[in-house]
């Protein structure tokens, strides 16, 4: 009855449940880490952790429990730690194509690509139809610059998977950074996903279709997605159409601007400038490739994880 509540969603029913059956079967790891999932799928990570964790006290080669630990910890922006956790499961479950997955996700978080890509093709190896592994694999080949490949492993992806929102979408934005808009158009309509639909909306206002793009944005807000793309759009389309909707997510931006001079409480250069420049330079700091930024680069991780005088400094 817990797994039919669990598998159809009802995880507010499936949480009292599983109380229940905690405290009439205390020492069985399966109930515990049942729990976590539940946890887990309600937002709450820190006790879906702490679940896990008490699965994997009962039964520390327990690679469900290992492997779902690791991937709550990663949610969390803590990859180091992750770590630890998928390759325990990789010892407990060698042919696992799943726990080679993960792993390879918790490298790409850290900016260690080239075991992340080595682990992503270990996954399809012994699982060829693991359509995870091909859209996480086109990921990390995204981020360094590899577009032509990421494409062949997106599209692999939904070879398998049809629906795969997340890879229908990855594939639709790398055609959208190329310009090709047609393209990148077909595959963010066959995705659901919010950011899919705000960049539908997108390509028809460089395609310059004006009916069709007044039409999808009613779609946008009949689904209540405000976001800063719908925003950015808006206000370009009043521009290029000759319209004059208000802005949905921020109509009058220059009234969030507060002006204050902060050198008078700190010396800027000291306490930003010259700490960032340090931690730009640090070889340890991962960097990838990103679309929207023509002059500048992106970190990888959390920062302040490094605990550098630097990283101090700023907090």
């Amino acid at each position: 009855a817990l797994l039919s509540l669990y598998r159809s969603g009802k995880f507010d029913d499936a949480l009292s449940q599983a109380a229940h059956l905690i405290k009439e079967y205390p020492h069985d790891d399966r109930v515990h880490n049942l729990l976590g999932a539940i946890y887990s799928n309600l937002g709450d990570y820190e006790d879906a952790e702490t679940s896990f964790g008490t699965a994997l006290k009962l039964n520390p080669i327990f690679a469900k429990a290992l492997t779902n630990i690791g991937n709550i910890i990663n949610r969390r922006g803590q990859p180091h730690r992750a770590l630890m956790y998928f390759k325990k499961s990789i010892l407990s479950e060698p042919m696992s194509a799943e726990a080679y997955n993960n792993l390879a996700n918790s490298l790409r978080s850290l900016g260690k690509y080239d075991n992340s890509i080595k682990n992503y093709h270990r996954a399809i190896f012994l699982k060829p139809d693991l359509a995870e592994a091909y859209n996480n694999l086109g990921v990390v080949l995204t981020n360094i610059n590899k577009i032509k490949d990421a494409i062949v492993n997106f599209s692999k992806a939904i070879d398998i998977k049809p629906d795969y929102q997340e890879a229908l979408e990855n594939l639709g934005q790398r055609f959208l950074d190329a310009r090709n808009y047609s393209s990148a158009l077909q595959y963010f309509k066959r995705s659901n996903r919010e950011k899919s639909q705000s960049l539908v909306l997108r390509c028809l206002y460089e395609q310059g279709e004006k009916q069709m793009f007044y039409k999808q944005l009613d779609k946008v807000f009949s689904l209540n997605i405000e976001n800063a793309v719908v925003g950015s759009i808006v206000s370009r389309a009043n521009i290029k159409f000759g319209s004059s909707l208000p802005n949905p997510f921020c109509n009058q931006p220059l009234d969030y601007f507060y002006r204050k001079n902060l050198e008078s409480h700190l010396n800027f250069e000291h306490a930003f400038v010259k700490p960032c420049q340090s931690i730009l330079e640090d070889p340890k700091v991962s960097k990838r490739s990103h679309g929207l930024l023509k002059n500048g680069v992106q970190t990888i991780g959390n920062l302040f994880e490094l605990k550098t005088e630097a990283t101090e400094s700023i907090e």
